[in-house]
Parts: C-alpha cells; sequence; structure tokens
C-alpha cells in the first residue's frame, strides 16, 4: 500500500506483549493526496514526541484554527495541554498511556 497511498504518522504504541513501540498511520489517499497542513502537523508532531508541549500545544492550537475538523491534530493539542500541565513522571517515549 505504500507505493499507492499517501500515509501520515499518528502514534507510536505498545502492543501487548511487545518491549518496542510500533508506529501507526492514517491513509489519507492515493498517492500525490497532499494536506495542506502537513509541514506544520510534522513540526507539532515533532515537538510533541520531543517532549516539548509548550511548543506543541503553540502549533497544534494554530493547526486547530486553521483546520478545525483535523481530528489527529485535535488530538494531539488535548494530549500537549495535559502533558504540559502534568507532565510525565518518567522520560517520555512519546507513548500515550
Amino acid at each position: 500500500a505504500e507505493a499507492s497511498y499517501t500515509f501520515r504518522p499518528l502514534d507510536p504504541v505498545l502492543l501487548h506483549g511487545d518491549h518496542q513501540p510500533v508506529m501507526l498511520h492514517e491513509m489519507l489517499g492515493e498517492t500525490g493526496v497532499i494536506l495542506p497542513q502537513m509541514p506544520l502537523y510534522l513540526e507539532a508532531r515533532i515537538a510533541y514526541l520531543r517532549g516539548d508541549f509548550a511548543r506543541a500545544v503553540a502549533l497544534f492550537t494554530q493547526l486547530s484554527r486553521e483546520h478545525p475538523h483535523d481530528g489527529p491534530s485535535q488530538l494531539f493539542l488535548r494530549r500537549a495541554r495535559i502533558l504540559m500541565n502534568t507532565p510525565p513522571k518518567e522520560p517520555w517515549q512519546g507513548i500515550w498511556a
């Protein structure tokens, strides 16, 4: 499917019994489908995964204003706000538990 479709990364998840996270992706459509918000989304997601929750909140807030129907951006905005106000106790690995 990778050659025929465009995807965007979502979440690293731990599957039951695994120790290494697996990356979930969203299929956007046939190859060539481009989301206008993709560069900003990727920048915000990198900030989120690095644990820079204040920057992630700022970027995902901008995305939410410009693209209010983008579900993944809305979800990451909610999570980044929670994590900014209540930082993880263990080293952040980007995995929402």
